[in-house]
């Protein structure tokens, strides 16, 4: 099956989306969005990804959570790209977490609120359904015959 059209597919059914990214960490830069640029500030985003593609290794996939339950999965094929799938929610918005976020951060109440919104429109896709797509993926990609092991990374931005 083609790359593109499994990207379309699990886009359709899941609301995922799915980038592929060289091996650069700058590639990733522009995927952040600028709901998410005004709450993260540039050094912090940039530092947050290098220790990313640090910390990954080819054979592992990734569970990555940020702040306010934002995720995403993601691993690193054969070639050194780096295939990361989301941004999601892991589960529905919840309203009280984002007031007590808005209370206790330190970054400006515009910023915060508009990513605030930004979390309100992204997909809820739980874990298990994550799992299985970061796995098929992978499995295609790597050419591996058993499960691959996961990992959790925790970005607290609060």
């Amino acid at each position: 099956m083609d790359i593109l059209f499994t990207k379309e597919l699990i886009k359709c059914t899941t609301g995922l989306d799915i980038h592929i990214i060289k091996n650069d960490p700058s590639q990733m830069m522009p995927l952040l969005g600028e709901a998410v640029k005004g709450v993260i500030r540039v050094a912090e985003s940039v530092k947050m990804i290098n220790h990313l593609f640090n910390s990954m290794r080819v054979g592992t996939i990734y569970e990555i959570s940020a702040v306010l339950g934002v995720c995403y999965t993601a691993f690193i094929d054969n070639n050194d790209h780096f295939i990361l799938i989301g941004p999601c929610m892991e589960e529905s918005f919840s309203p009280r977490a984002a007031q007590h976020f808005l209370q206790n951060t330190r970054y400006a109440g515009w910023a915060v609120q508009s990513f605030i919104e930004y979390c309100k429109i992204l997909p809820v896709v739980p874990h298990q359904k994550r799992h299985q797509v970061a796995s098929l993926l992978a499995k295609k990609m790597l050419g591996a015959d058993s499960p691959l092991p996961f990992q959790r990374l925790n970005f607290n931005l609060s």
